[in-house]
């Protein structure tokens, strides 16, 4: 018996694997199977995995382009809030937007911002009553030549204020100064306002030193300093001999 294999190809159906057979009576016998099934059913598998995984992955993409921005930096939440306010500008002051900002970007807790908060003045005026830091350096200068000249000056106060300057002229922290401890200036400068030494000032230098603290208290949430009790130490005992 003589057996002839032969592939015909299909335009519609896959190609198929056909056996053409002799018998010994001189019939013939012709049997096909499909060719490639397992190949073609893997292809189909293959193409539905990469639809999937297409489709999958435009999903993610409109839900990550849909999302709001989110800032994981410390970095990012500086720029952002030095972009909308100008931190580094003479005329920068304290405002109650500044604040609630701060604390949406996370970079001062809800509670601290209430306590920021409480100290600016209140009313339409609120952002006019707010010294700048301009205002505030020249009131370092002046305030610090009236100490000078007064023996009964407690020569601490001298030293903070010394201090408070030179925060203010980097109160982004873009040059760090190492000798300068931030939150130690702010805790001595709360501490001498809260003495009864403070009641020796008059009226509008003690509105302009509780100012000034309250800009120390925002210099230090935006600097990531060292805060070593020693140094805070250092300054509550300088403070202590006023």
């Amino acid at each position: 018996m003589t057996s002839i294999t032969t592939n015909t190809p299909t335009t519609s159906t896959p190609a198929t694997s056909s056996n053409i057979t002799t018998a010994d009576d001189g019939s013939t016998v012709i049997s096909s199977a499909p060719a490639n099934d397992s190949k073609t059913s893997s292809t189909t598998s293959t193409t539905q995995t990469e639809a999937t995984s297409k489709a999958q992955n435009g999903s993610d993409s409109s839900t990550t382009s849909s999302s709001a921005p989110t800032f994981t930096s410390r970095a990012e939440k500086m720029a952002t809030l030095n972009s909308e306010f100008n931190i580094m500008s003479p005329d920068f002051t304290l405002t109650q937007a500044f604040v609630n900002r701060m604390a949406e970007l996370e970079l001062i807790s809800g509670g601290e911002a209430e306590k920021l908060a409480a100290d600016l003045p209140k009313g339409s005026a609120a952002a006019g009553d707010t010294p700048t830091v301009a205002e505030l350096q020249t009131f370092i200068k002046d305030f610090s030549k009236t100490l000078q000249n007064n023996e009964e000056a407690p020569k601490g106060l001298l030293d903070i204020l010394e201090d408070a300057e030179k925060i203010l002229n980097n109160l982004d922290s873009s040059k760090p100064d190492n000798s300068v401890d931030i939150a130690g200036t702010q805790a001595a400068l709360k501490q001498f306002i809260d003495s009864p030494e403070a009641l020796k000032v008059n009226d509008d230098d003690d509105r302009n030193l509780r100012a000034l603290h309250n800009m120390l208290v925002v210099a230090d949430k935006l600097t990531p300093a060292n805060r070593t009790s020693e140094n805070v130490n250092a300054y509550l005992k300088v403070l202590h001999d006023l």
